[in-house]
């Protein structure tokens, strides 16, 4: 099955609708900086089972987008959702306008995708809509005008990525697993985190353990390997990241890592029932929980 056809809860002749995941990433290891100003990485990234929705519906002219988001909703423009839309219609893959609406679960500036997952579906919606005119190699390539993990999410599921993030190599689906998705109460500018990388940073494990664990589905094998190069970073501007990574070993996480630049940290526990239990004694301690699992 294609990975969008996992994606769509409805479809009609002019309207379609549409969710889109979240990711997580498995390990993230910053390799230096590029003459171009972005950072070089090497990025495993999963989808998982937290979903914003994204409803598409043709009308006669005109785009226009709302946003269950106050936050988002007053700007509809810069949304990627919108910016996604317009780059479709004016590459001249659509004809005439659309109605956008976009229902927001994933936290905003968490670290797990939320915008450029919102930004890959609707170009993902946009191609069915429109006849599937389009290769996930064309997409892919629009979405990379959209940001560097945009094009993760035309195919999901457990991808290496690597250049600036744009570069995507689907990899054997990554053992399930059941975890938690904590954050606290507050936010970490990308931006910011990467330009604290010094010299120091721009080290750390290979990503052949990583991959050999999902080449043979060993879920301990991968928790043992799960490495986040902008830990350190995140870590001394939050320091109560290192105090609820404490707590999620605590309460049973096997494994636990910053998903992106943060701050939200995934930690995988060896089963449902386990994470459930531990998402319980979590729920009252932090900004955000959600139980997910590998999608």
């Amino acid at each position: 099955m294609r990975f969008v056809d996992r994606l769509i809860l409805n479809r009609m002749d002019e309207s379609l609708h549409i969710r889109c995941p979240a990711k997580v990433n498995l390990f993230l290891k910053v390799v230096g900086k590029r003459s171009d100003g972005y950072h070089e990485v090497q990025n495993v990234m999963q989808t998982v089972t937290l979903f914003d929705e994204l409803k598409v519906r043709k009308k006669v002219s005109g785009v226009r987008l709302t946003c269950s988001e106050p936050e988002l909703a007053g700007n509809p423009e810069q949304n990627l959702v919108f910016k996604a839309a317009d780059l479709f219609l004016s590459r001249g893959y659509g004809r005439g306008g659309l109605r956008l609406e976009l229902r927001k679960r994933t936290p905003i500036a968490a670290g797990l995708g939320g915008g450029s997952s919102d930004g890959a579906c609707c170009l993902l919606a946009l191609n069915e809509l429109f006849g599937r005119s389009l290769s996930p190699e064309v997409l892919k390539a629009l979405a990379g005008e959209l940001g560097s993990d945009a094009p993760f999410f035309v195919e999901g599921g457990t991808a290496l990525c690597t250049g600036k993030g744009e570069v995507v190599r689907q990899l054997r689906d990554a053992p399930r697993f059941a975890g938690i998705l904590a954050a606290p109460d507050r936010r970490l500018k990308t931006a910011e985190i990467y330009r604290a990388l010094d010299g120091e940073d721009f080290c750390g494990p290979e990503v052949d353990d990583t991959l050999r664990a999902i080449e043979e589905g060993d879920l301990k094998g991968l928790c043992s390997a799960l490495f986040n190069g902008l830990e350190t970073v995140a870590f001394r501007e939050a320091p109560e990241l290192r105090k609820l990574k404490g707590k999620l070993e605590d309460v049973g996480s096997v494994g636990t890592v910053l998903c992106g630049s943060g701050p939200t940290l995934l930690a995988i526990f060896p089963g449902a029932r386990e994470a459930e239990m531990g998402l319980s004694r979590l729920t009252q301690e932090t900004g955000f929980a959600a139980l997910v699992s590998a999608f």
